[in-house]
């Protein structure tokens, strides 16, 4: 018996992804009415230039390394592609942390932002438990539920939240700073 349902977690990730960027607006009506200046033409640039631009060149550029280089060769750099990954990505969070390095002007605030993000974490995971325990879902199942209600797509999420909402920079260390929280807590929850 398979130990995760990851064809299942394959399609549930695009559609996760729409939906965040769907109630995106909903989100920004409920919690930041009359702070985000945001038209649909700045969800559209920002979707265009930090998701659809880049996944356009990485599908590309992965086509003409595949066509170009010798199987072993790409698959070497493929490889040392998934090694890289988490270093560019700290790398990346590190960057955005040190230009928003309002935190430590705001301690108390950063103290709520770590509470919040922790219940959160926690609220993902008993409900994942309790629906899981209610359906009956087997471990696949199970564990793929409370991976996806865990997981977020804070990148995205950031880079729309600073085009949403320009000048915020609180909103975007609590972003960062969920991210920090994120990779930890799905680790444990392995």
């Amino acid at each position: 018996m398979p130990r995760e349902n990851t064809a299942l977690g394959a399609v549930l990730l695009p559609i996760n992804m729409i939906t965040q960027l769907l109630l995106y607006p909903v989100y920004l009506y409920l919690f930041a009415e009359g702070v985000a200046p945001v038209g649909a033409s700045a969800i559209e640039d920002t979707l265009l230039q930090w998701f659809l631009a880049p996944f356009a060149t990485a599908i590309a550029l992965h086509q003409i390394l595949k066509a170009v280089l010798l199987p072993a060769l790409f698959s070497r750099l493929l490889a040392w592609v998934g090694v890289a990954i988490p270093f560019v990505i700290s790398h990346l969070i590190m960057e955005i942390f040190a230009a928003n390095i309002v935190m430590i002007e705001h301690a108390s605030i950063f103290a709520i932002i770590l509470a919040a993000i922790f219940l959160f974490f926690v609220a993902t995971f008993v409900v994942g438990e309790v629906v899981s325990k209610i359906t009956g879902l087997a471990y696949p199942e199970h564990a793929l539920l409370t991976m996806t209600t865990a997981a977020r797509n804070a990148p995205m999420m950031l880079g729309l939240t600073a085009i949403a909402m320009p000048d915020q920079p609180l909103v975007y260390a609590a972003i960062v700073i969920g991210m920090l929280l994120e990779f930890p807590h799905l680790t444990a929850l392995r």
